[in-house]
């Protein structure tokens, strides 16, 4: 920072040079899971062979559920292992899709080379793909000249400090929940685990409260949509023929839960998980019992409105 002077007057020009330094950020290293070289015809043999029917044996369902968890799991990672993959948590403005591509490409090359005897060939594979990423990287925006466009495009303070942390890579990010306020005890709570139980702790108190505020009606035999909306099972039987139609209906692209269980992978076997997994809800239906681990699930709370330290919000 310095003052200027150019000019007989009582007003002197202020300026501040900031000097921009990118903060770096490591990537987030992530499993994944691909069956694009997978046999099929071998995994699904290996799936109706096993002998599921040991899995009964255990008097626990959850005893049950955990070895046809565990023995799903081997067959299917057997088949197709997880491997690691690096994920950019924020991507280089003017790096485009051809560019990220080629990047990929050359990193695949990269490691080929390491891992083969004939180095030569694949060695001078990699070089050109090294060379044309260099070029379409010179091609591209440069970055002083990007960020020089985006200075300009600011109209006001709030636009300028903007682009200043996305260019410096210190844009604050808020956490999904922030900290909470327990108005009983009179404390804050900040650890993220003590955040999952004083939700959890709410919402299974309210129900007592929702059922007082709301009377129950004089037609309520008549209600038939009660059946919609309460946890009420009109017939517990399940059949072979049930499950392999379910299985055929499996959509791939939805996540898998706690368990670790792929859709994908189910999408893909499909009928071939029917004997496995009938064993474990026949047993289910026996003992009139769910297993612990297909109870659980990832819940995301969404802030509706007033104070994010209000549970109740």
């Amino acid at each position: 920072a310095d003052v200027m002077d150019f000019a007989i007057a009582d007003h002197k020009f202020i300026y501040v040079m900031h000097y921009l330094v990118p903060k770096k950020q490591n990537p987030l290293i992530l499993k994944s899971q691909s069956f694009k070289n997978t046999n099929l015809v071998q995994l699904k043999k290996d799936i109706e062979d096993f002998p599921w029917w040991c899995c009964s044996t255990f008097e626990d369902i959850n005893d049950t559920t955990w070895a046809w968890d565990h023995s799903f799991k081997n067959i299917v990672n057997s088949h197709a292992p997880f491997r690691e993959v690096k994920i950019k948590q924020s991507s280089l403005p003017w790096v485009n899709r051809d560019i990220r591509k080629e990047m990929n490409s050359r990193f695949k090359l990269l490691k080929s080379y390491k891992g083969s005897q004939c180095s030569s060939h694949l060695w001078n594979k990699y070089r050109e793909s090294r060379n044309r990423v260099t070029y379409l990287l010179r091609k591209a925006e440069f970055e002083s000249e990007h960020w020089r466009n985006k200075f300009s495009e600011s109209r006001n303070s709030k636009e300028f400090w903007k682009t200043v942390r996305d260019c410096t890579n210190k844009a604050k990010k808020s956490p999904l929940i922030r900290t909470l306020r327990d108005n009983n005890n009179n404390i804050e709570i900040s650890d993220d685990v003590d955040k999952a139980d004083f939700i959890n702790s709410y919402f299974t108190s309210i129900r007592e409260d929702l059922s007082q505020k709301h009377s129950i009606p004089d037609d309520f035999e008549m209600l038939n949509h009660i059946y919609r909306i309460s946890p009420t099972i009109q017939s517990t039987e399940i059949n072979i023929s049930q499950v392999v139609k379910d299985l055929e209906n499996v959509k791939a692209k939805k996540a898998s839960g706690p368990d670790g269980i792929s859709s994908r992978a189910l999408s893909l076997i499909k009928s071939s998980a029917a004997n496995g997994l009938f064993t474990v809800f026949h047993k289910s239906s026996c003992l009139h019992q769910f297993p612990d681990i297909w109870k659980q699930a990832k819940i995301t709370p969404i802030h509706k409105k007033g104070s994010f330290s209000e549970v109740s919000n």
